[in-house]
């Protein structure tokens, strides 16, 4: 027998029954149905405002079993990967999941960490973000459904951020007009983009603002929580703006050892610790694998956290081992294909420590004498050399 439908929502006398201007994306079907929530509401719900209240009280529990019930859905809904229809098996994540951005839900996640702190205090939160996390993180070395690239997942993220940003200030009523005008302006005088990453000027604006939130938060109390720690980690991936990135390890001097999660001090050889470098760097040599340079602000910012920084961040944690594999790609790249870069290399590394210099060096070598050049080989020489000490 048919299943009965539910009545359809009427529509009121002046709408037109063949409307234009919406393409059918998930997107852009907000009205549709009887839930006109948007067409990634179950990731926004995490990014939405919760009011303070009174720590232990039962407004923390309420708060806390929304976001709880809200994560186990996501998850759920990210790992069942199958059912039978009459065709035969298909996967269910590709009718809606899939369609959904990974950079877009990794910002509305990661918009979690803003929560109340007491929030990110229930050990449910952190059961609960940590797999689901670590779902979306793994795709920028993963295809997938979409043939997502890591600079998309990147460019989605950043995009979020801006969208999430615009929607909190259209609220603001009265101010609407003269941001508008202040926009205008802005795109006047600086263009509408930035050509040489591929984000506009705005986007930026609202990612560094979101960023400065997070390390703000992050050294007030967010680094005795994981889930803050991944966050901070993902904000330094290579596909976002370089001179953010920047500024979050300028922001966060003197706490970047907090950077290590806890199983990585206790086993820094781990393939946790294997995941989170290749997924920090660009790629190997340039010249055989076709990876970007990385730019100079970058290697300067990592040099300078080596010189400064050389007494607070231990050998083998996740900010040292990231920097010297930096630096050592640039080295490696330099003294093969470029004179220049590599008198700037040398100046870069003025001042450093011969331990480290040793490590950047030693990694540099291995890396021109490996196969291939590749990321991975230029992460197992650092493993070897920093870690293992073969």
């Amino acid at each position: 027998s048919e299943v009965d439908s539910p009545p359809p929502v009427p529509k009121k006398e002046d709408e037109s029954g063949g409307g234009g201007g919406s393409d059918g994306s998930l997107a852009d079907r907000s009205d549709d149905g009887l839930l006109p929530l948007g067409g990634f509401w179950p990731w926004q719900a995490l990014s939405g405002t919760v009011p303070s209240f009174k720590e232990g009280g039962a407004e923390e529990e309420e708060a806390s079993s929304v976001v709880a019930s809200c994560l186990h859905m996501l998850l759920a809904i990210e790992t069942q990967d199958s059912c039978d229809d009459s065709s035969g098996a298909v996967d269910v994540r590709d009718l809606y999941a899939h369609r959904i951005q990974t950079g877009t839900k990794l910002y509305h996640l990661c918009h979690t960490c803003l929560l109340p702190e007491g929030l990110l205090r229930d050990e449910g939160f952190r059961k609960s973000f940590v797999p689901l996390f670590c779902l979306y993180a793994k795709r920028d070395s993963e295809s997938s459904s979409q043939e997502q690239t890591p600079m998309s997942i990147g460019q989605a993220f950043v995009e979020a951020c801006y969208q999430h940003s615009s929607t909190g200030n259209s609220k603001k009523g009265s101010d609407n007009r003269s941001n508008d005008e202040e926009e205008k302006a802005l795109e006047i005088l600086i263009g509408k983009r930035d050509v040489s990453e591929g984000f506009s000027q705005k986007s930026i604006q609202a990612f560094d603002d979101f960023a400065g939130e997070m390390c703000d938060a992050f050294s007030e109390y967010g680094a005795q929580y994981e889930p803050f720690v991944h966050c901070i980690r993902l904000l330094l991936r290579p596909y976002f703006p370089t001179a953010s990135r920047c500024k979050i390890l300028s922001r966060l001097r003197g706490l970047l050892h907090l950077l290590t999660l806890e199983d990585e001090s206790t086993n820094p050889a781990s393939a946790c610790m294997f995941t989170a470098l290749m997924q920090g760097v660009t790629g190997g040599l340039p010249f055989r694998d076709g990876s970007h340079r990385d730019p100079p602000e970058l290697l300067d910012a990592f040099a300078s956290i080596m010189k400064d920084e050389v007494s607070s961040i231990p050998p083998g944690g996740f900010v040292y081992l990231l920097a010297v594999a930096h630096l050592a790609r640039n080295l490696a790249s330099s003294s093969v294909k470029c004179e220049c870069g590599l008198e700037a290399m040398k100046r870069r590394t003025e001042g450093l420590g011969d331990d480290i210099l040793a490590n950047i060096t030693t990694v540099a070598n291995r890396l021109l004498a490996s196969a291939s050049g590749t990321k991975q080989e230029l992460i197992d020489a650092v493993m070897q050399v920093c870690v293992m000490r073969m």
